[in-house]
């Protein structure tokens, strides 16, 4: 409480709205906005593995920039438009399931974070990282909260 009565929000993927439904016993609304980060032509490599390759163009998070593209992919400033629509209609409180692009993307509006320098947030598993939207204006409470399970499930 108070967020099991917000409205739920999921990315398309399955893994996101199995995640939504577990969290919360109820159905998520869907919206295409949620899907992670299109990677491109790195889609499902390590960050580890793309460094290792000086050909790969792979670099830090903390060298992107709002423009960095993956091979055949998507940037961060595309992200941040394509969640706009969405944001800009959300009437009340709501939580989305979503992947870690589009939680870097949010945080770093929120947090005015560049993706240039050291990232001013960790993205945790099992946290609600509270945003609030004034306008089109994003900012993050100081600390995610920690999720508990809920009574009767593990």
């Amino acid at each position: 409480p108070p967020w099991d009565r917000a409205a739920l929000w999921s990315s398309p993927l399955r893994r996101a709205v199995e995640t939504a439904e577990l969290l919360s016993g109820r159905a998520p609304r869907i919206t295409p906005a949620l899907t992670e980060m299109h990677w491109g032509e790195w889609e499902g490599q390590h960050g580890r593995a793309l460094l290792a390759d000086p050909d790969s163009g792979y670099r830090h998070i903390e060298d992107w920039g709002w423009h960095y593209r993956p091979p055949g992919g998507e940037t961060p400033a595309e992200l941040a438009a394509r969640l706009a629509p969405w944001l800009a209609g959300l009437q009340r409180d709501a939580v989305a399931v979503c992947h870690i692009g589009v939680m870097r993307v949010l945080l770093a509006r929120a947090h005015g974070w560049g993706f240039d320098g050291p990232c001013p947030f960790a993205i945790k598993r099992n946290r609600l990282y509270l945003l609030t939207l004034d306008g089109d204006r994003l900012s993050a409470a100081p600390e995610p909260l920690r999720l508990i399970p809920r009574e009767g499930t593990k």
